[in-house]
């Protein structure tokens, strides 16, 4: 394995009560509807803005209404996520497992399907200069299809340089873990909370799941 991929939101930054908070004060407010936990894996955890938001309305959006909805829904994201002291960090173990990976010099991306604000956002709150390039994050442009299609995990493998197959993802939804499944990834390594070991173990492609990137043996990376 030569090169390392990650996904961002629920895998590196641990952000899904605030992504569950906002997505269901947003779906109460403008369709009067509540979202089920069946229907946040299968239509949110993972997945671009855009087409969660379709999801709730119901049918197709055009561009500009796309656009101006999904700004406006991750203004109120960021900010809710700023309102709470401490919440925007890194956890110790994510740092530990970035700073290994940078003293082995293994080249590192990221694909995530927030849109360029978030990214930028991220950028500013995380430090993510420490560790990655810019041009080596692959975002939601209103170009890309959106995961489980293999689009981001491809592209992110070739900005490193690497072949799909050469290149670890670490992935937290389902729709992540198709999408670098479809890829043709090396090595997919699933985070996700103790209670629910179990059902990524069952998924089709999953190499190994973890709780805490301190789980991560350097035999992995260097097999």
């Amino acid at each position: 394995m030569t090169g390392v991929i990650f996904d961002f939101n629920g895998t590196m930054f641990d952000d899904s009560s605030k992504q569950r908070q906002v997505w269901l004060a947003y779906a109460e407010k403008t369709f009067h509807r509540t979202i089920s936990e069946e229907e946040f894996g299968q239509y949110f955890w993972g997945r671009n803005t855009e087409f969660s938001l379709q999801y709730l309305a119901g049918h197709p959006m055009d561009k500009k209404e796309l656009y101006d909805e999904t700004e406006r829904l991750e203004e109120v994201y960021r900010n809710t996520c700023d309102a709470e002291e401490g919440y925007v960090r890194f956890t110790e173990d994510t740092i530990r497992l970035l700073d290994r990976l940078k003293q082995k010099e293994i080249p590192l991306a990221i694909a995530t399907a927030s849109p360029k604000s978030n990214v930028d956002w991220y950028w500013e709150r995380f430090s993510l200069e420490k560790w990655f390039a810019m041009e080596n994050i692959v975002y939601d442009d209103g170009m890309i299809a959106g995961k489980p299609n293999p689009d981001f995990y491809l592209r992110a493998a070739e900005k490193i340089g690497r072949k799909p197959e050469e290149c670890i993802v670490f992935e937290d939804a389902v729709s992540g873990i198709e999408s670098a499944r479809r890829a043709g990834i090396g090595k997919i390594i699933a985070k996700a909370p103790e209670g629910k070991k179990d059902a990524f173990k069952r998924l089709t492609g999953v190499y190994k799941v973890i709780s805490s990137f301190d789980e991560v043996e350097d035999s992995i990376l260097e097999e």
